[in-house]
């Protein structure tokens, strides 16, 4: 097995879905949390200075999607079969997408436009993409877990935790089968043994990294 460490904020965002693909298959990895205060001296580390970064055998290797799917791969939580992992890709980015339109309003100052621009994103993206979601989710009824599931986990705990201002904790209730997902990550027993070993930090900064350009 290689050597692996995952370089990421002491936060959930892009890093829990691989430390929970890791830990659910037993994988030891070391699991390195920058604080926001020591980033700007651990930029330059980074070969595109941003994380998650996920060092194999000492090559740094970049982009959240590409290492949950190499974690995936690891820890057997990657289907098999094309059209399972088609399926499953399709959740993810769809998910990739939803966090980067809201990612776009954290750093708008506060005010009208601001709540404007996220109740817009509610009523629009947000709606059409979870709902396309809960539909594919409908046909999935197997208990076992892949790491779509772990990346819609770590989302939708995030959309629905209060921090982001205008965005309502009950947001992702209409979803009955997203949540039907996201309470078999909840509930799975290597994961609340992750949670209780690592109580999540205060949410700060929206929950969200600094930007590339936070120096």
């Amino acid at each position: 097995m290689p050597q692996i460490t995952l370089h990421y904020f002491d936060l959930a965002g892009g890093g829990e879905p691989v430390r929970l693909s890791f830990y659910i298959a037993g994988i030891e990895f070391t699991d390195r949390r920058i604080s926001f205060g020591d980033w700007p001296s651990c930029k330059a580390e980074m070969p595109l200075g941003q994380v998650p970064v996920l060092e194999v055998d000492g090559k740094m290797y970049t982009q959240s999607m590409g290492i949950l799917r190499y974690a995936g791969a690891l820890s057997g939580l990657v289907a098999k079969d094309p059209l399972t992992a088609l399926q499953n890709d399709e959740i993810m980015y769809i998910l990739n997408d939803l966090t980067s339109q809201i990612g776009r309003t954290i750093h708008m100052p506060a005010g009208e436009a601001k709540m404007a621009e996220r109740s817009k994103w509610l009523a629009t993206s947000f709606v059409s993409m979870m709902m396309l979601i809960d539909g594919r989710l409908s046909e999935k009824t197997s208990s076992d877990l892949d790491i779509s599931d772990l990346m819609l986990y770590a989302r939708v705990n995030w959309w629905s935790s209060g921090v982001l201002e205008g965005i309502p904790k009950e947001c992702c209730t209409p979803y009955k089968n997203i949540l039907r997902r996201v309470g078999l990550v909840t509930n799975h027993p290597k994961v609340q043994e992750w949670n209780k070993a690592h109580p999540p930090p205060p949410i700060v900064n929206n929950g969200v990294p600094p930007t590339k350009s936070d120096k």
